[in-house]
């Protein structure tokens, strides 16, 4: 029985297109398989090292020749691995973005180191961004899937990662039990970084002194073995950044600031050396730390302000969170509190995710409590301050008040003083020009009186004896007379000018004679004992005698100028 053609064709057609399809079919299979062995590699490289802008443009670049390839696998890597490196970097939205498309893509039947690395991932982003506890379950979570495959470096990875998660809750047991792990597990390769991390937790337990050692031993060790895979390279620069930074902060924790300065030394050769991937920010914000440690808080806030400002690399978050811690330390050492508050509280929000964390959550809240502590008493002392400058300032400006109070009293009293001085001056030559004038017309009607008498005296002569007895008899009492009323005008005059001088001697001191009381006018206006002996017709020596009877009665011990003194002295209102 012979077949035609067509009846040998038609069978044959579903089988051709089948094997075409097969064949499409093992040649994706195999792109897939050749993608994700790629990405696989590269993810274990990550694993080992802090990311940094290489690190994104790599996995950037996996995740286009994934979607070129189809690779499913591929496309799943690479968004967990550029959500792992915006955890590292801060950047939280890319974080929530490039997670959500990872999950979504991940299927239950996927390999296991897939699905490890996924729950690897979600630790790292629930350390970053949430709770530290989560990120320690997804870790073991990941252990399940590494342990079986016998992967070391992810195992180790994943304890190494615990390890920092039960030192930011303060768990040293805990962390030194994971790194413990970590030591067990690691490959050659991953040893660095298990010292590494063997340093931070040497330094939370307060041994800076061991912390130093270990970190140099990690160098010395680097440099002996240049070939290293952990030497300093392109893809792990950002590693020794971080090393070198740590080992930094042990220096200074040590109080060795010459060392602290040749390690920065040894950074900027390095940042040097591999530019950007290096990031030489980091130098930057040691040389602020080193220079704050010497005591030269301005310069160092100079340098944190820039950074602040302008900074904009790939640990941004990590950079800013430092820079601020130390300008808070900066400004609580010069006691501005105000200020060391405010960065306090930027401290806080810069990576909201983190509040979480026990060390830090406790660290900001005591600094917070203890700054208002601070400035409630820096305001209850200013206060203070300022009510005193206030009663002092009321008592200066009391105190000066009364002193030109006083000063233009007592000018008002010199200034009336000096009146009254003038006053009596005046008063003086007044008095002394009225004596002078009425000693001269006394003179006068003397001259006039001793020329009449003379006259008559020389016309008596020839007279008879009974009329020139009788004559100059009637001379002799016209001279008392004109005597006599010269001396009342005197006293009338003296009346009016000293008001009561008479009144009052006459009431205290009655005993005193008519003549001395004459004595005592004279003595009062100023005359001299010969003065006063010329006027009265004495002699010197009786004026003497009267002036020693006069200060017995006035009970005065003195000479003749306690008597003036006395008699001046005397004044009734």
């Amino acid at each position: 029985m012979k077949l035609s053609v067509g009846q040998v064709n038609m069978p044959l057609l579903p089988l051709l297109v089948a094997s075409v399809l097969l064949g499409v079919a093992c040649r994706r299979e195999a792109s897939e398989a050749n993608v994700y062995n790629e990405m696989l590699r590269a993810s274990r490289e990550r694993a080992m090292f802090v990311g940094n802008e290489f690190a994104v443009d790599e996995a950037h670049a996996m995740l286009d020749r994934a979607e070129r390839e189809g690779s499913r696998y591929g496309k799943v890597m690479a968004y967990l691995s550029l959500s792992s490196l915006a955890a590292q970097s801060g950047d939280h939205d890319d974080l929530r973005r490039y997670m959500e498309v990872a999950r979504a893509s991940l299927d239950v039947a996927d390999p296991p180191y897939l699905q490890g690395y996924a729950y690897y991932v979600e630790g790292t982003v629930d350390f970053s961004t949430t709770l530290s506890i989560n990120a320690l379950l997804c870790y073991d979570k990941a252990l399940r899937y590494f342990r079986p495959l016998g992967d070391s470096l992810m195992v180790a990875s994943c304890f190494v990662n615990k390890c920092n998660c039960y030192m930011v809750n303060k768990n040293l047991e805990g962390s030194s039990a994971c790194l413990d792990s970590a030591k067990a597990w690691c490959p050659v390769s991953y040893g660095h970084t298990t010292r590494f991390y063997e340093a931070m937790l040497q330094s939370y337990l307060g041994q800076p002194q061991q912390a130093m050692q270990t970190y140099a031993d990690i160098v010395a060790a680097a440099r002996a073995d240049s070939a290293s895979f952990a030497f300093p390279s392109r893809a792990s620069a950002r590693f020794w950044a971080l090393l070198y930074s740590n080992y930094i902060f042990s220096a200074l924790a040590s109080d060795s600031i010459a060392l602290a300065e040749g390690i920065l030394q040894e950074m900027r050769l390095l940042a040097s050396a591999y530019g950007r991937g290096f990031d030489s920010t980091c130098c930057h914000l040691m040389e602020a730390w080193i220079v704050a440690s010497k005591g030269d808080l301005d310069a160092a806030l100079g340098i944190c302000n820039d950074l602040y400002d302008n900074y904009k690399g790939f640990h941004q978050v990590a950079i800013r969170r430092q820079v601020v811690d130390l300008m808070e330390q900066c400004y609580t050492e010069k006691g501005d509190y105000r200020k060391a508050l405010e960065f306090n509280r930027i401290k806080a929000s810069i990576a909201p995710g983190r509040m979480a964390d026990v060390r830090l959550l406790e660290e900001i809240v005591d600094r917070q409590q203890g700054y208002e502590h601070h400035i409630r008493s820096l305001e209850i002392r200013t206060s203070h301050t300022r009510i005193a400058l206030i009663l002092m300032l009321s008592l200066l400006v009391i105190t000066v008040g009364a002193f030109l109070l006083y000063r233009k009293d007592r000018r008002l009293k010199e200034r009336q003083a000096r009146v009254r001085e003038l006053e009596n001056e005046r008063l003086l030559l007044r008095q002394q020009s009225e004596i002078d004038s009425a000693k001269m017309e006394q003179a006068a009607r003397r001259e006039q009186m001793a020329s009449f008498a003379g006259q008559v005296r020389r016309i008596a002569s020839e007279m008879p004896k009974n009329v020139r007895s009788r004559l100059l008899q009637g001379i002799s009492r016209m001279e008392e007379q004109q005597e006599q009323d010269a001396w009342g005008e005197f006293e009338e005059g003296f009346s009016r000018q000293y008001a009561g001088f008479l009144e009052h001697l006459a009431q205290h001191y009655p005993s005193l004679s008519p003549i001395e009381v004459k004595i005592c006018m004279l003595i009062r206006v100023g005359l001299s004992n010969r003065e006063v002996a010329d006027t009265l017709h004495l002699a010197d020596n009786t004026v003497r005698t009267y002036r020693t009877r006069i200060r017995k009665k006035l009970a005065l011990d003195g000479g003749n100028e306690d008597l003036n003194l006395f008699l001046s002295s005397i004044v009734v209102e």
